[in-house]
């Protein structure tokens, strides 16, 4: 179970590091691109498994969309609307706010998204925790997503080749962010 915990932030790290550590929003599109190819087969191709197993029944426009752009369209193609939303919000984040900021508030997000997974019983317990919960739930079926879980894995592929430079090249890490910030 410990590998499986660690696959899907091991592989937003190296999606972080291949597309947004060149810091190019071109490279985004084109990574965006590619995913959205890729989900929309996989939701071509599990369309006649979403009918036979009753998915489709009573489906209204609001669920559909939420699976569509949150959940995945089945239980285990969550990564891939993850991993778009997630880049579209760690972009944002870096460009807007700066390295430091960026994942501070990816850190948040996360934390928010913890607390409602793996945490829910503890947060439940705090009523205003538990509404703002109760209002994410009436949005999302959980908070292991590309809202909340992405973004900071993303952030921290970046940071790969900022500590490998400084490595090679024995400068800070807040010295190459400044470079490339600027």
């Amino acid at each position: 179970r410990i590998v499986g915990r660690v696959a899907v932030p091991f592989f937003f790290m190296v999606t972080g590091y291949f597309v947004l550590a060149q810091g190019r929003w071109e490279r985004v599109q084109e990574s965006l691109a590619k995913n959205l190819r890729w989900y929309l087969a996989a939701i071509a191709m599990y369309l006649p498994v979403n009918w036979y197993a009753g998915k489709l029944a009573g489906l209204t426009f609001g669920t559909a969309l939420r699976e569509l752009l949150i959940g995945g369209t089945f239980y285990h193609l969550w990564y891939l609307p993850g991993v778009i939303t997630g880049l579209l919000i760690s972009w944002g984040l870096w460009r807007w706010l700066g390295s430091k900021k960026a994942l501070f508030a990816a850190a948040t997000l996360y934390l928010v998204g913890v607390l409602g997974d793996s945490y829910y019983g503890l947060a439940a317990q705090i009523p205003a925790l538990e509404s703002l919960y109760a209002g994410l739930f009436a949005i999302m079926e959980n908070t292991r997503n590309g809202v909340f879980l992405a973004p900071l894995f993303l952030l921290l592929g970046i940071l790969i080749p900022l500590w490998m430079y400084r490595c090679v090249n024995r400068r800070t890490i807040v010295e190459r962010l400044r470079e490339i910030e600027s």
